[in-house]
């Protein structure tokens, strides 16, 4: 017989919310002759959903058109990078960049990761779960997420 789950303290342990921010940049071509961009800020900072599917079926989400990860192989700390709208008046370009974590600091897991990479149809390759595991593991014991070099 196997044993039953035992709830302690009449508590449940609670999922915990995923936080994302949205960074928009606009390039011009005389920006982009300076090796820089024209303006840029937040499109949202720190919005809070109750689990990744409910970023990837978020409007404002799901019908910018994602590039990939910033790093290849995805790692626990990285963040996804769009791809450029060009405005065929102006010229000007757009880019999105998307960053997702958990609402307490942590990284997200493997499995969150690639939930995400396969919805938005992003390319680029994950990093093994050992790493996520072993960046959850940093969060855990020292709170903050380790700089990944």
């Amino acid at each position: 017989m196997r044993p039953r789950f035992v709830q302690l303290a009449g508590r449940r342990k609670r999922k915990p919310k995923i936080c994302a921010g949205m960074t928009w940049e606009i390039i011009t071509q005389e920006s982009a002759e300076q090796g820089d961009v024209a303006y840029q800020g937040w499109e949202f900072e720190r919005q809070e959903y109750p689990s990744v599917r409910a970023i990837v079926e978020d409007p404002d989400i799901q019908y910018k058109s994602w590039g990939g990860w910033a790093c290849s192989p995805a790692q626990p700390d990285d963040w996804i990078v769009g791809e450029g709208d060009v405005d065929m008046y102006t010229g000007e370009e757009t880019r999105y960049d998307l960053f997702v974590r958990h609402c307490d600091g942590a990284p997200l897991t493997h499995g969150e990761t690639w939930f995400l990479h396969k919805k938005l149809g992003l390319r680029g390759k994950i990093a093994p779960k050992s790493a996520f595991d072993e960046a959850r593991r940093y969060h855990r014991l020292f709170g903050t997420q380790r700089a990944l070099t």
